[in-house]
């Protein structure tokens, strides 16, 4: 990880101790990407003062950011191919002027 997320889970770690959230999903399996962790931490900074259950929240905010995380990479897949179909079809044209 860089320094801006250690220094993000730093500035948790005295309220809640992300390692330990962090090396429980490991242990599941489940690794979450450092773009995931460090909207996790952003939002727990903003919000800190309302959360009263911090081990639910953590659960709760890490699965709505791997959702849109997963989300978004999707979308800029789904244009990536879509890119590559439209040039394979004006070569596929080319190819039939020819």
């Amino acid at each position: 990880m860089n320094k801006d997320t250690e220094t993000l889970m730093s500035q948790i770690y005295p309220d809640f101790n992300i390692y330990k959230f962090l090396g429980r999903l490991s242990k599941l399996k489940i690794i979450l990407p450092e773009e995931v962790i460090i909207s996790i931490c952003n939002s727990y900074l903003k919000n800190k003062v309302g959360i009263k259950n911090k081990w639910a929240w953590f659960i709760k905010t890490a699965q709505e950011c791997w959702k849109n995380y997963n989300a978004e990479h999707n979308i800029i897949e789904a244009k990536e191919l879509n890119k590559l179909s439209q040039c394979k079809e004006i070569l596929d044209l080319v190819k039939g002027i020819k």
